[in-house]
């Protein structure tokens, strides 16, 4: 059973980077996505597992950071959704929507905290499947300018407005295959977060090689979020200092292997005009209603109107799609209906019943003190935590967030195996037998 969780856990990490393809299509507006019928397998086979061990008469013991958090979040949406202004029908419409992202939720969480290397396989996969990705970026650029085949590959899931070779408004940038270009993003920002952990970890010219593929696919999608991507650079080796002992030492790999990415990555900016074009719409005066940081002012003025209505528990999941054209019209605001990002629809929805959610949630599940790893292995997989997290982050402030919903759901099972891999570190590092929160009486599964 384990090893068939494992290839789904693999399958997962590399569904996540195709929301554009829908298994199935219902009525021309909804897609299953390939992460979605995956989750739900996944918690099938959890629940075969717990009701095996329930038959065998063991004694089952829920993990209280895992029901604790997702009860909050229960109860949460569930004030909102039942004093909606909007009405209890619309928005429990919305609530149900939500659970495809709460089972794909809590079942990687379940299988972070009680499967060994159940993490470790998650990232194998999307670390797989980033790289096809960040070349097909590359690709889509390339094939763009040189009118070259398969540039932009038809995509059916008719929940977003996905777009085909024929009548793309992206020509010129790299979405892969998903809805819009500031998805690959963020995507990819997580990725290059994981190859820049590699390289303080290991080094190596493989590892270089596979750091600038992912970092030109990055600047392919002509996002405006280069501009965020110092600072998630200097937050990881922030946290590096942190979680680890020291540095390793630089030595002429490391010189050769920053030099070509630097290289490379100021011939990519220089030849691909799109990525200048798109920074330079952030702060577009010129043309106000094209200005992206107008856009998301302007959904945050809305958010805080739609708040300031009914600020305890929010107008309602869904509340949001239903409300912004006419706050919008109302405040006599320009640009696009709805919120940039998942934080303001949080805001705006669930009010100060979602904000203390999320609150309460941070403030159980971080540690009040962080213990250095002693090993390698554990200070790769803490990293690569903290490198998903603030990605994650990013997506959900910066990045059309609300459109790939896993990236808000992902933050939870991240936290909870965050904590997971701190009390490993902490009680007895480097033995997977140490004290630790497991759903389960007993020794954890095997590998």
């Amino acid at each position: 059973m384990n090893r068939l969780m494992y290839l789904v856990l693999w399958l997962v990490g590399v569904g996540l980077w195709v929301p554009g393809i829908a298994l199935i299509n219902i009525g021309g507006a909804w897609g299953l996505q390939v992460v979605s019928a995956l989750s739900v397998l996944l918690f099938g086979m959890i629940v075969c597992v717990i009701t095996r061990r329930a038959l065998r008469c063991k004694t089952i013991i829920v993990n209280r950071d895992w029901l604790f958090v997702y009860t909050v979040f229960a109860v949460a949406s569930l004030l909102s959704t039942l004093l909606s202004p909007i009405g209890v029908e619309r928005s429990l419409q919305s609530f149900s929507a939500e659970m495809v992202g709460v089972v794909f939720s809590m079942s990687l969480a379940w299988a972070f905290i009680s499967i060994s290397r159940s993490f470790e396989y998650f990232v194998r996969g999307f670390r797989f499947a980033g790289a096809i990705f960040s070349l097909y970026a590359i690709y889509q650029v390339v094939a763009f300018r040189l009118q070259l085949p398969f540039g932009y590959l038809p995509m059916n899931n008719l929940s977003f407005a996905i777009v085909d070779e024929g009548s793309a408004i992206f020509l010129g940038r790299a979405l892969g295959l998903t809805p819009e270009p500031s998805i690959l993003a963020s995507l990819l920002l997580m990725l290059f977060g994981i190859a820049l952990i590699d390289l303080l970890v290991q080094g190596g010219i493989r590892t270089y090689m596979m750091s600038a593929i992912v970092l030109a696919g990055f600047l392919a999608t002509g996002s405006q979020s280069v501009i965020i991507l110092p600072m998630y650079v200097v937050m990881i080796l922030a946290s590096w200092r942190v979680l680890g002992s020291s540095y390793r030492r630089i030595n002429i790999c490391d010189v050769v292997g920053l030099g070509t990415m630097a290289m490379a990555a100021s011939v990519f900016i220089a030849t691909n005009p799109t990525v200048a074009i798109s920074i330079s719409r952030l702060f577009d005066t010129a043309n106000a209603t094209q200005s992206s940081l107008l856009w998301r002012l302007n959904d945050l003025s809305t958010s805080f109107e739609i708040f300031r209505q009914n600020p305890v528990v929010g107008s309602g999941l869904g509340a949001l799609s239903v409300q912004a054209a006419l706050t919008r019209q109302f405040l006599g605001l320009d640009g696009e209906s709805g919120a940039s990002n998942g934080i303001f629809r949080m805001i705006a929805e669930q009010g100060l019943a979602g904000i203390a959610a999320t609150l309460i949630t941070c403030f159980w599940l971080f540690p009040r003190r962080i213990h250095r790893a002693s090993s390698s292995p554990q200070l790769t997989q803490m990293l690569q935590h903290v490198a998903l997290l603030f990605g994650a982050l990013f997506s959900l402030s910066l990045f059309v967030g609300y459109r790939n919903v896993f990236n808000l759901w992902l933050l939870i099972p991240l936290l909870l195996s965050f904590k997971h891999q701190y009390c490993l570190v902490r009680y007895q590092p480097g033995v997977e037998t140490a004290p630790q929160p497991a759903l389960f009486a007993g020794r954890s599964m095997p590998a």
